[in-house]
């Protein structure tokens, strides 16, 4: 009896160890993705993009943890009455901690896509207004070719 509770504790401690380091990555995310805002309104896009390829890093490594908690929790949740009380604690209250944490940065990614989104309009506004003056340019520019290859004409009779 004494070797099936050994694997449980191992199985529980794994779940802790691997729940905290979950918690530690997102709160990193979280991090990251509260400096994006900033960086999304400057003007100044390689920040940006260093930011950016840090979260990545930040989500392979979330994403291997994933892979690890998986296999840990199938054994956890078909002992999980068994498992001290104590260590159930600890670990929900690690995963409400990891959940709300997640959620946050999702509300905040959100956020930062419909600012991003509005930024692009008014690129996209902007390019056209240009655009609107330079044809304006380039079409008075035509006029004033035709008034003086008018006047030219005029001059000549």
């Amino acid at each position: 009896m004494i070797a099936a509770q050994e694997p449980l504790e191992i199985d529980s401690e794994a779940m802790i160890r691997i729940l905290n380091e979950q918690l530690r990555l997102y709160r990193q995310l979280k991090a990251l993705a509260e400096r994006q805002r900033d960086l999304i309104v400057g003007e100044n896009p390689q920040p940006l993009l260093t930011l950016l390829a840090d979260r990545q890093t930040i989500i392979d490594e979330l994403q291997s943890l994933s892979q690890q908690m998986n296999s840990a929790q199938g054994i956890w949740k078909s002992h999980y009455h068994e498992i001290d009380p104590a260590r159930r604690e600890e670990a929900e209250s690690l995963i409400r901690d990891v959940t709300e944490t997640l959620r946050s940065i999702l509300a905040s990614d959100a956020q930062d896509e419909r600012l991003l989104g509005a930024r692009k309009a008014q690129s996209s506004q902007e390019a056209s207004r240009v655009g609107a003056s330079q044809k304006a340019a380039a079409a008075y520019g035509r006029s004033m070719d035709r008034s003086r290859n008018f006047s030219e004409t005029d001059e000549a009779i």
